[in-house]
């Protein structure tokens, strides 16, 4: 179900506020929150989102018991593992397809250079080291974040900090990811 357009700015400042404990009048006329004036012009949120939706949300978190945090993660693991799971899916299908693509140009002869103008070699040289570049940079940014000592530490890191959430978080994961 979509949602009109201007009915979601005023769903999405209904929800700030119902999570933020924020008086829906006073966030409307303050423009705390996502809203439209009368033009239905975008104006940005006073303040940084840092101080007006993080912080609240962290300080929140900090006085729920364990049963809260665990719940809270539940939801968050159900809700982050969906949706990375449909990104997932979309990639596999791009991926699947670019595959066919090429496949057929390369059967056709398309991707054959040898039948191509020589005037056109150097662009085509100039077009294979930009991507080359790029796969290349890509590599060594996954290598970066995706290292298993990292991923190791940060992971031991969050659980020492937080069991309840950890393992709530677990959970939903693992939910998300069974339905």
């Amino acid at each position: 179900m979509r949602l009109p357009l201007p009915l979601l700015p005023n769903l999405i400042t209904l929800l700030s506020c119902f999570f933020l404990q924020v008086n829906f009048s006073t966030a409307w006329d303050a423009n705390v929150g996502i809203s439209f004036n009368d033009d239905e012009i975008f104006q940005e949120p006073q303040g940084s989102l840092h101080e007006l939706i993080i912080s609240p949300l962290h300080d929140e978190y900090k006085k729920l018991p364990p049963q809260g945090k665990f719940a809270t993660g539940a939801v968050v693991g159900f809700a982050g593992s969906r949706c990375a799971l449909k990104s997932a899916v979309k990639v596999l299908r791009v991926g699947g397809a670019a595959f066919v693509v090429t496949e057929i140009l390369h059967t056709t002869g398309a991707l054959d250079t040898s039948r191509w103008p020589l005037e056109h070699h150097s662009a085509l040289q100039a077009v294979q080291d930009s991507i080359m570049r790029a796969v290349k940079d890509c590599r060594s940014c996954l290598r970066c974040h995706l290292d298993p000592d990292n991923l190791r530490g940060m992971i031991s890191n969050c659980v020492e900090k937080d069991k309840p959430g950890s393992a709530g978080f677990a959970a939903g994961v693992l939910a998300g990811l069974m339905l």
